[in-house]
């Protein structure tokens, strides 16, 4: 623009050129500060819309349950513990003429029981490599969902916003009008 200026520049006086400018930079300024507001209200909509956390929603279901399913190819370690202990064990009594009676208890008092497991799956008929797949697929229809989604939700914005100003604009004709 000022090299298109400099080159009319023994035909424009500076006064006109200082108008020019000045009107360019008007325009300038005002489609800036309408896209910025346009921006803000964009990110404002990708925040706020139900629609959009729904799809975020269902887009992390859909990665874990992929995580999952890959998961399952690895192996899994179980460990379990308990403790049983009785109130009330049964007892026997014993009395040798010699010796004083003695009392033996017939089972223990307290159980402990650990266990620790190891599985790796080894052969399961291509279940898990079907699974993990299917998780895939489900993952990557999922994403391109949720950016139909986002862009559903701008497409919107937009509209709603372009309508609004131009009524804003019809207002502002039909004003000076009258």
């Amino acid at each position: 623009f000022v090299a298109c200026l400099r080159s009319y520049r023994p035909y424009l006086s500076m006064r006109w050129r200082l108008r020019v400018s000045l009107i360019v930079f008007l325009l300038l300024v005002a489609t800036n500060a309408v896209a910025g507001e346009l921006n803000k209200i964009i990110e404002t909509a990708l925040f706020k819309s139900p629609e959009i956390r729904i799809a975020k929603k269902r887009l992390r279901i859909t990665e874990y349950q992929y995580r999952e399913a890959i998961g399952k190819f690895l192996p899994s370690i179980n460990f379990t513990y308990s403790r049983i202990s009785l109130s009330d064990v049964p007892s026997f009594t014993m009395s040798i003429p010699s010796l004083p009676p003695s009392e033996f208890q017939m089972i223990e008092k307290d159980y402990y029981q650990m266990s620790l497991s190891l599985k790796q799956p080894i052969f399961t008929g291509g279940y898990l490599t079907f699974n993990a797949l299917k998780r895939r697929f489900e993952k990557d229809s999922t994403y391109h969902r949720f950016l139909e989604t986002v862009n559903e939700v701008l497409s919107r914005v937009k509209n709603d916003y372009y309508t609004l100003s131009e009524a804003k604009t019809s207002i502002e004709i039909a004003k000076s009008f009258l």
